[in-house]
């Protein structure tokens, strides 16, 4: 899905009109399906916690778009819908009135002229549609106390379309903004939402989709974000004949004497995500291991009596190499002296090769190591943004560090290296050599834990297969999916079972 700036979105909306489509069709279809994901977002993260739902409608667009909203939610939950609305239906767009006039009278409507604490009660839910993805200024009233109301409210809050005060082209809040639980986008994501204070304001990021004509001004390179429906498209199921050697064989190499349970958070991860057979390599003297699933084939490396892998480990190494598909390297490896013989044969095989961690460090500090990759051997590399940065030093790359330094960064490293790079974090970023970038709508804060960027790993390596871009994309759209349901209080060893059952959600299309 591309991201868009309001500009370009108001240019396939007129598209849209001159092709035949009216508003009040185009408004119908936007707040019925933002009804549908809401609903979907009720049943699965608040069940039994709702009483009511209050929407918040302004007078332009994106109120017309709550009143749609307010009317399907009656049919769609079985809880009592409350528009609230500092506007009289004189005062409405023609077809945000054209909804208004058609509400059930089930839908209570208010009209107070500012918003105060006692409207709100324990166990609402709040739809934000009070100003769309027009702002480009300061909040005026009676919009501010409306939102400043919401915000002390510690309700759940679904923006509709974006979180009313947010500058969808800047990211910019001038005074304020609602803090949205979830954001449900509507036809495209606006660029604005994922820059400065977007992020934060709009929480978990979900799509409505919207019927439009064929983007004719789209161009190479321009940023896409992937949402549930568009991943769940591209999982195949499995052919009634497969068997472990059809499916992906992954070889993780990791652990040294002080981390060892990094590489197993990668090698259960891969298993989990779908991987015929997953063989563990750790160095002969690496710590003892926590239970392991029998599934996981763990394997011992000679290391000349050391607890890290060196250039005595390279033969079994190789060994392993020629039973798998694709390898993983890096989580837990350590900085030992010897370290770089053992990478630079990694990066020699014509495997595909997801690079991590202490892997990423060592090739910051020795870029000659990539010297050593065949032409045209698909290599994937995942660091957080302080890994990032040390591999463009090391690589002597500058980037500015502006609101779209994530994205700049992540496609220099991609075209530099000829290599997949997700930069990690809220929205992560995958860059492709082609130019290519998709910012990840799934996630949560729940996966700044340790360990989780090395399940994230693991399931790539599982999903890595013929176009190196689009498996690693959808791989860390699952990784974010699993966070999303793991929640508070998840840990890393949490992530492999969550991620059978954000796969499991997928295929039956439950998102």
């Amino acid at each position: 899905m591309r991201v868009v700036t309001v500009e370009q979105m108001r240019a396939l909306e007129a598209a849209a009109f001159a092709a035949g489509t009216t508003p009040e069709i185009l408004m119908g279809e936007a707040g019925n399906n933002a009804a549908e994901v809401i609903a979907g977002f009720c049943r699965s993260q608040l069940p039994g916690a709702l009483r009511r739902v209050v929407v918040l409608c302004g007078k332009g667009n994106n109120g017309g778009d709550g009143y749609v909203v307010a009317g399907r939610l009656m049919e769609l939950l079985p809880l009592p819908v409350t528009v609230i609305t500092p506007f009289a239906a004189s005062e409405l767009t023609a077809t945000a009135r054209h909804y208004a006039d058609n509400l059930p009278s089930s839908v209570e409507v208010l009209q107070p002229e500012r918003l105060s604490s006692g409207d709100l009660r324990r166990g609402d839910l709040i739809v934000d549609a009070l100003l769309g993805t027009g702002v480009a200024g300061a909040v005026r009233p009676p919009f501010e106390n409306y939102i400043e109301v919401v915000n002390r409210a510690g309700l759940p809050v679904v923006a509709l379309d974006t979180p009313s005060g947010l500058n969808c082209d800047t990211g910019i809040c001038e005074n304020c903004c609602i803090q949205a639980t979830m954001t449900v986008m509507i036809g495209h994501p606006k660029i604005g939402q994922l820059l400065r204070r977007g992020p934060q304001q709009c929480g978990l990021l979900r799509l409505a989709p919207l019927t439009l004509p064929a983007d004719g001004t789209a161009v190479d390179g321009a940023p896409q974000m992937v949402f549930a429906a568009e991943i769940a498209g591209q999982l195949k199921p499995l052919p009634v004949d497969a068997h472990k050697n059809t499916r992906a064989r992954v070889l993780v190499l990791g652990g040294s004497g002080e981390y060892y349970g990094a590489p197993v958070l990668s090698a259960v991860a891969a298993l989990r995500s779908g991987a015929g057979l997953v063989r563990l390599g750790l160095p002969e003297l690496s710590g003892g291991l926590t239970p392991l699933p029998a599934a996981l084939i763990v394997r011992r490396l000679p290391a000349g009596g050391k607890a890290d892998f060196n250039a005595a480990s390279v033969a079994s190494m190789l060994e392993l190499a020629r039973l798998s598909s694709v390898i993983a390297v890096g989580p837990g490896l350590g900085n030992a002296a010897g370290m770089k013989d053992f990478l630079a044969a990694v990066l020699a095989l014509p495997l595909p090769v997801v690079l991590d961690a202490d892997a990423l460090n060592q090739l910051a500090q020795s870029p000659e190591l990539w010297d050593s990759r065949p032409a045209g051997a698909v290599r994937v590399l995942t660091p957080h943004p302080g890994e990032m940065r040390r591999l463009l030093q090391g690589l002597r790359l500058a980037v500015p560090e502006d609101e779209h330094w994530r994205c700049r960064a992540a496609k220099v490293l991609a075209a530099r290296l000829q290599a997949v790079v997700v930069l990690k974090g809220n929205l992560s970023v995958v860059a492709g050599p082609d130019g290519r970038i998709s910012f990840n709508s799934s996630g949560s804060p729940a996966l700044a834990t340790a360990g989780s960027g090395d399940c994230l790993t693991g399931v790539t390596a599982a999903l890595l297969e013929g176009d190196g871009f689009a498996s690693t994309v959808r791989a860390v759209f699952l990784h974010g999916l699993a966070g999303e349901i793991g929640g508070p209080g998840l840990m890393a060893d949490d992530l492999p079972q969550l991620i059978r059952t954000a796969l499991r959600q997928l295929t039956a299309g439950v998102f």
